[in-house]
């Protein structure tokens, strides 16, 4: 019956996924890559000078570069640094050119809190993102929300993530990367309904306010091809904890 096919259902909710996944510290970075200490860049000199160096971010925010002395570069963006330490070589070392990429990336120590199945901080690459914390903390509890994950940077709530949108529909703008000392929040889940029968993906959903029929069944991915459609039920308790039965 109904309470059979949603006990079933209340099983396997709509999760955001098994399988770990992490950045790789020592992919490309992206030209919007902050540099911060502990960040390695790869410089290759040619001209009349020929030597390939790893200089690194000190705790003071510089690189060493030989004969142009210390450059500041902590907090600026990959590609600044870039123009900026070009600019310089070919400024004050004549006949010189530079090719500047990126080394190994520094991790940072994020925090993942509230309802996931293993809370506590974590070092991550510092490529990683909201989702890649998730990740590495054994993703949502399923007593959390998929809704509103919260990025949370000095005290102050700088981001709300809605996985239904990066899960259903594939947009990943909000998932954005992290900084070291973030904090990620996962709070208790809202409302949840049941999507069961002849739908393409039957399983429990978060909402967040109130939705049509309708809109849980695309949510759902539509109805197959042999759905009645003169024939939706729909299942609930009332208000002294009785279930009721109606048709919609």
């Amino acid at each position: 019956g109904s309470a059979h096919r949603l006990a079933l259902f209340a099983q396997r909710p709509c999760a955001a996924g098994r399988q770990p996944l992490h950045p790789p510290g020592d992919g490309p970075a992206p030209a919007e890559y902050n540099l911060g200490p502990g960040d390695v860049g790869r410089v290759q000199r040619f001209g009349n000078q020929n030597e390939t160096m790893n200089p690194s971010v000190t705790r003071d925010g510089a690189i060493n570069f030989p004969k142009l002395g210390p450059i500041q570069v902590a907090g600026l963006k990959f590609d600044d640094v870039k123009s900026l330490i070009e600019r310089r070589v070919a400024k004050e070392l004549i006949g010189v050119q530079t090719n500047i990429t990126m080394g190994p990336l520094r991790g940072i120590q994020v925090f993942l809190l509230g309802d996931v199945n293993a809370p506590g901080s974590y070092s991550v690459s510092g490529l990683a993102t909201i989702t890649n914390a998730l990740f590495a903390g054994g993703g949502v509890k399923p007593s959390g929300t998929l809704r509103d994950i919260q990025l949370k940077r000095n005290g102050v709530l700088l981001r709300h993530l809605d996985l239904y949108d990066f899960l259903l529909k594939g947009n990943s703008v909000a998932d954005v990367r992290l900084q070291t000392g973030d904090v990620v929040f996962v709070p208790p889940a809202g409302g949840r309904i049941a999507v069961a029968g002849a739908v393409q993906r039957p399983a429990i959903y978060e909402i967040r306010g109130g939705l049509r029929a309708s809109a849980m069944v695309a949510m759902a991915g539509g109805l197959t091809a042999d759905a009645r459609k003169t024939q939706v039920m729909l299942e609930r308790l009332n208000s002294d904890g009785q279930r009721t039965l109606t048709e919609v």
